[in-house]
């Protein structure tokens, strides 16, 4: 009787210390992110471009990391954990280190070159800097899913799951809003090497809760069904392409309801983070008696659904009726209130895989890290694939629709036939909304000369009424009305760099604003 009652006191003790060592890596790989990001915004500039090398290097190596971490897992899992989370706490801080030799390595490749050969430079000492620690960190969810007990594992494997992205949604605010302020980006680099080494430590901890459970604990086997893995690995791939195709849209939208970017980013990021985090907690309870591939299909069509109606709320409602708003937290306050249960219900889907992945209880690691693996490099191609070809060709508004087809067509896949008109329904009347129109943000109206979209953001060209032709980006006055003092010496100062490299000439054309941009 006291053996099986202090049994039962070390699986609640084991499962306490992987979920807190879940929260410290996360908070630890988001405070490191974000660091990352924004040495890097500062070498490689803040366009589309640089961020899409950044992050597109980021999710590849987490990638690998997630299938190294499930190859890994088939023997001592606790251990090698452990090791992981220590290899952390240097790896970050020597790679934050490694981003303050960027400006030697690009200065080598000269102005001259190729925009393609600038990028495969940038991509190279982007890889240099990150791929150890973020193979590391993506080795860390399939360890800590093969520590857990394996009656355990279908409930306990998405609350871990929840608890790690929680955990980064508190890193991206924390190191955003107050420690790169306080401590500056080397000293928050160490701060998330201390939370690494704590993580270390109760894995360490943890060695003798594991020693008392026996393999036969382990291999103890409750009633329960799972489904199809193809249905898992579709549902998760699709997931993550869709998850970074709607965060990449609403980082537009958002930047162009506030006007400004740090905000906007970080805004997004934490509310899209505890949204997820959250929805992975309740996914246990969610899924209990309703083990079906059906659930999935059900799950991606909602997704598709909620982010479809949350773009037209967006650009159709909240974008024009925001600047009869005050200040900027009421403007925070009812974006959230749109970004909160689209993906609240987005966020369900991976859960969802995870529990209902077969091969779940017996290799827990492996078969999570495969599918972590996938959902990885799908947001890579998610990201990338908004960014460079859906929103460039049709514009921010359209790009929520179209982006609904990839969850609609894995819906379509797993969803009985005669259900399947009735997304084909779905599909039609999403192609019938016309685009919202174009917003003027002159207060006294005035005719709008040219209004696009750039890698930087959504740009209008408007004629006011009482005369100056104006620059808006984001919404924000990018260049001031011609005439104006600061304006004029600005760009006459200008004017004569052109005759400083071709003195033969006998006059310039200056084409910019004289703020750099």
């Amino acid at each position: 009787m006291s053996s099986t009652i202090e049994k039962s006191v070390n699986e609640e003790n084991l499962l306490q210390n992987l979920a807190l060592v879940a929260f410290l890596s996360g908070l630890a790989a988001l405070i490191n992110e974000v660091v990352w990001g924004y040495r890097f915004s500062s070498q490689l500039g803040s366009s589309l471009l640089a961020h899409s090398c950044v992050l597109g290097v980021f999710m590849v190596f987490l990638a690998l990391g997630a299938l190294a971490g499930g190859k890994f897992s088939t023997f001592q899992p606790v251990r090698r954990l452990m090791l992981v989370q220590l290899a952390l706490a240097f790896a970050g801080p020597l790679a934050t280190a490694l981003t303050g030799t960027l400006p030697r390595y690009l200065t080598i490749v000269g102005m001259s070159s190729s925009t393609l050969f600038r990028l495969g430079n940038d991509v190279l000492v982007v890889t240099l800097c990150l791929a150890i620690p973020c193979t590391l960190m993506g080795m860390t969810l399939p360890l800590l899913f093969a520590c857990l007990k394996k009656t355990v594992v279908q409930e306990s494997a998405p609350q871990i799951y929840g608890v790690n992205t929680i955990g980064g949604a508190l890193g991206a605010l924390l190191s955003g809003f107050v420690l790169l302020r306080a401590v500056g980006v080397i000293h928050s680099s160490l701060l998330a090497g201390v939370f690494n080494l704590l993580a270390a430590s109760l894995v360490y901890s943890s060695l003798s809760l594991t020693t008392t459970l026996t393999d036969n604990d382990r291999a103890e086997e409750v009633e329960s069904s799972f489904v199809a893995e193809s249905a898992c690995y579709i549902a998760a791939f699709v997931s993550g392409a869709y998850v970074l195709s709607l965060e990449l849209m609403w980082l537009r939208l958002t930047n162009y309801v506030l006007g400004e970017r740090a905000a906007a980013a970080s805004l997004l990021i934490g509310i899209v983070l505890l949204a997820l985090g959250f929805s992975a907690w309740v996914t246990p309870r969610f899924v209990k008696g309703r083990e079906s591939s059906l659930l999935l299909g059900y799950l991606l069509t909602a997704s598709a659904i909620v982010g479809t109606l949350s773009g037209i709320l967006g650009w159709w409602f909240l974008v024009p009726w925001t600047e009869k708003l005050t200040g900027p937290l009421s403007r925070c306050f009812y974006t959230a209130l749109l970004l909160l249960p689209t993906f609240l219900i987005v966020g369900l889907v991976t859960p969802a895989s995870i529990c209902l992945l077969r091969g779940l209880r017996e290799q827990a690691g492996q078969v999570t890290g495969l599918l972590f693996f996938g959902n990885a490099l799908a947001a890579m191609v998610g990201s990338l694939f908004t960014g460079y070809c859906l929103v460039p060709a049709v514009g921010s508004p359209k790009a929520f629709l179209l982006s609904a087809l990839f969850p609609l067509a894995a819906a379509i896949y797993l969803l009985p036939k005669e259900k399947r008109a009735v997304l084909g329904l779905v599909v039609l009347v999403g192609f019938l909304i016309p685009n919202p129109p174009v917003y003027n943000p002159v207060e006294d109206g005035g005719e709008i000369l040219a209004h696009r979209e750039d890698a930087f953001g959504v740009n209008t060209i408007v004629k006011s009424t009482s005369g100056p032709v104006l620059l808006y980006s984001n919404r924000s006055l990018l260049v001031n009305p011609i005439g104006l003092r600061s304006t004029t010496l600005a760009q006459h100062l200008q004017g004569h760099l052109p005759m400083l490299l071709a003195s033969e000439s006998k006059s310039a054309l200056n084409i910019g604003t004289g703020y750099g941009i």
